[in-house]
């Protein structure tokens, strides 16, 4: 293994033609700062397996830069993080023939398996070999730039020799590292999907590269109409929330002194009684039994000091948020999540005007993405991680561009300050209903597939087969058209006989006569369901959005299963080979592994009975052994439900990994073909993806072609999973950003 440092220009030519004429090649970067547009690019390192060099960039002249360009430009590109250097090099005037990234290729291998992905992390993994990374500031701190400043470009990094080193270390593994991958993904059955990823590394860089707009002054006022609100909100739940806190405190405090007062008194018995107990020597002092009788009643003391009153309220302290609207509904809550209040929406006024308040709150924050505005562009450049998720699906960070809101005409209002430039549209494409689609086909639930088929509302059709009643009525129904007196009659009774055997709250409030409400409440419950089948929604889950008992969550969930009973055998095959051999597999390859549970040891579960006890500032030793053999008994109870929750995670997380996943791999095969059909001027293209959602930036002399190219690609990407369903893509033109 050869290690060379390019000490002058001359010397660029000759470290090029020592590095041979290879087809992939490792390479990394140096750099000052994370900008792409305003950081330094100090370096660039390039290995061949056997040699490797250090080209420092900033020293060398224009014409030694232009050598290493167009030496590398039909070269692939092997390195970790590769979209990160890639742009960095492509700002630079660098390009490739093809790019390989081993920390994407590494987390499709061993997603769910290892957890940490950095290239120290692989090496370790792989070569047993331990990387230094405390080097790496100095190329952001500050010392390379004083050493430039104080000996010259090239002067600098022979003043800096653990630099070269510390930035030669970074490529030696690259390439053994790619050969292994590519091994292990012939041996997993991963070939195709490797190559997939590996050629989304680009388009994804571009759309980083490209950005989006987002209108800066539009949101300075959006955002004072916003918190306005949040702020009135924000005192009108203050103080209905201070008033329940301080109920509950009452009922706290008293229990608190109840047991403090008890102990007190059988305290004072103690100390009475030893009072008379005296050291036979001295009768001054008390006797040894006397003093280990108040030790142990003191060792009794329920908390280390007497309770006092705590009076102040802290809305965003979950300690105390979460008894105080536990003692507004009459019963203790299990968190204070959004998922949880907006299930629970209707128990209490109070979660309502919580809910506004943190949609307001989320909204304020969401306007501090002006502050992620590049000052070179004008545009915000987010992070879109390819492999972001357990089932292949991208994230979104710095800022996080997939969960902006979409429901609330607040959340429309925000989403439209994103514009496409003057002269320019926004062409939006989504699958409908992919998830669905994915499992109609794959459990080959023939009745589903020929409803989607016909393009038939899938949740009214599903409705029809569950309470009984025929689609067109339901459909009628649900776009509140007038029926006939027998369609009607039809309908009442089948809602009558479903109404006898399901409990659900919700339903019960509507009147009779009002079928196109009930239909329409009932179609968002089997929404629900569908798509909650792709992810992971629970027995308990449902009972909670139904607001519903969970024996009456269980039986709607079975309800939906005996109409698509191969769709539920399909998901029941998925979840157990998942659990049996310990990863879920969907057919492009894609894997995630799943880490079986560990029962609580009996000494496990004793220490979180004492972390709990002195949460509650309980002197462990003064619990007597009726209560904590209760309080144990309890916590195993807790513990084997945790078990066996974990257990069943694993077989619904398993089952999800499929519609998931091949949603996921359709959207980057998508992301792909457009990349590869699209011609446009360069800052035209994708800016975003979110979930199964593409929008593209196109000029408005291009739209035709654009919008021909985003749907083609989208439509061949399903046609490459799906062969019996028929493809559907929504597609529109936008002068913002909306849905």
């Amino acid at each position: 293994m050869q290690k060379y440092f390019v000490d002058t220009d001359e010397r660029v030519q000759e470290a090029i033609t020592l590095l041979g004429d290879f087809t992939h090649l490792g390479i990394d970067t140096e750099t000052n700062g994370l900008s792409y547009w305003n950081s330094v690019l100090w370096s660039v390192q390039v290995s061949n397996g056997d040699i490797n060099v250090l080209f420092p960039y900033n020293a060398m002249s224009e014409e030694s830069r232009q050598q290493l360009r167009d030496y590398l430009a039909d070269k692939v590109m092997v390195a970790h993080n590769a979209k990160f250097d890639f742009k960095f090099m492509k700002l630079n005037g660098f390009d490739f023939a093809g790019l390989y990234c081993t920390q994407v290729v590494e987390k499709c291998l061993y997603q769910g398996k290892y957890f940490t992905w950095g290239l120290k992390d692989l090496v370790l993994r792989r070569f047993q070999v331990q990387m230094s990374k405390e080097e790496r500031k100095e190329f952001y701190d500050g010392t390379m730039d004083s050493l430039v400043r104080e000996h010259g470009p090239w002067g600098a990094w022979e003043k800096a020799p653990q630099l070269v080193e510390y930035a030669l270390e970074d490529i030696v593994y690259l390439l053994d590292i790619r050969e292994q991958q590519l091994e292990e993904a012939k041996e997993f059955g991963m070939d195709t999907l490797i190559q997939l990823e590996t050629a989304v590394i680009r388009p994804v860089a571009e759309i980083e590269l490209r950005g989006v707009y987002l209108d800066r002054d539009a949101v300075k006022k959006f955002e004072s109409v916003v918190t306005e609100k949040r702020d009135t909100l924000g005192r009108e739940i203050f103080t209905v929330l201070e008033k329940s806190w301080e109920q509950y405190w009452l009922k706290e405090f008293q229990r608190r002194m109840d047991l403090w007062n008890r102990w007190q008194l059988e305290h004072q018995k103690v100390v009475k009684q030893t009072n008379a107990m005296r050291d036979p020597s001295d009768k001054r002092r008390k006797s040894d039994d006397a003093k280990k009788m108040v030790a142990k009643s003191l060792k009794k003391k329920p908390f280390a000091v007497a309770p006092k009153p705590d009076n102040k309220f802290n809305p965003n302290s979950p300690l105390k948020l979460k008894p105080a609207l536990s003692n507004l509904v009459g019963f203790e809550i299990p968190n204070t999540t959004k998922e949880w209040l907006d299930e629970n929406i209707a128990l209490h006024s109070a979660i309502e005007t919580l809910v506004e308040y943190r949609k307001f709150e989320k909204l304020a924050q969401f306007c501090q993405m002006v502050e992620d505005i590049n000052s070179t562009t004008g545009r915000i450049h987010g992070q879109f991680n390819q492999v972001g998720t357990e089932s292949g699906r991208f994230s979104s960070s710095d800022p996080n561009l997939q969960q902006i809101p979409a429901r609330s005409e607040e959340a429309k209002q925000f989403r439209g300050l994103f514009k496409p430039k003057k002269g320019y549209k926004y062409i939006q494409a989504d699958y409908a209903g992919l998830e669905l689609v994915i499992l109609a086909e794959a459990s080959e639930e023939q009745i589903l597939v020929d409803a989607i088929n016909r393009g038939d509302d899938l949740h009214c059709f599903t409705m029809g087969i569950m309470i009984g009643c025929p689609y067109d009525i339901l459909v009628k129904l649900k776009d509140g058209e007038e029926i006939p007196f027998d369609e009607e009659a039809t309908f009442i009774t089948a809602r009558r006989n479903f109404e006898a055997t399901f409990s659900m709250p919700e339903l019960k409030k509507v009147a009779e006569k009002d079928g196109s409400k009930w239909v329409k409440k009932f179609r968002d419950y089997v929404k629900t369901i569908t798509y909650g089948t792709a992810y992971g929604l629970s027995e308990f889950g449902m009972s909670n959005k139904f607001h519903c008992t969970l024996e009456d969550a269980k039986k709607f969930i079975n309800l939906f299963f005996d109409a698509y009973p191969n769709l539920g055998r399909f998901l029941k095959m998925q979840g157990e080979l998942g659990f049996q051999r310990g990863y879920a597999l969907n057919p492009f390859g894609r894997r995630r592994y799943m880490s079986h549970p560990r029962m609580k040891s009996y000494e496990e579960v004793e220490k979180e009975v004492i972390k709990d006890l002195n949460a509650q500032k309980r002197l462990w030793d003064s619990i007597d052994d009726a209560e904590w053999n209760e309080l144990i008994k309890k916590a195993i109870e807790k513990a084997e439900r945790e078990y066996r929750s974990k257990l069943n995670s694993i077989r619904r997380r398993a089952a999800n990994f499929y519609p998931q996943s091949v949603n996921a791999d359709m959207i980057k095969v998508a992301i792909y073909l457009f990349h590869k059909q699209f011609v446009g001027a360069g800052d035209e293209g994708l800016i975003l993806t979110v979930h199964d959602e593409l929008i593209a930036e196109v000029k408005e002399e291009n739209l035709e072609h654009g919008i021909k190219c985003l749907k083609e690609s989208m439509e061949r990407a399903g046609r490459k999973f799906l062969k019996k369903v028929d493809i559907i893509v929504d597609v529109q033109v936008m002068d913002r950003w909306e849905k």
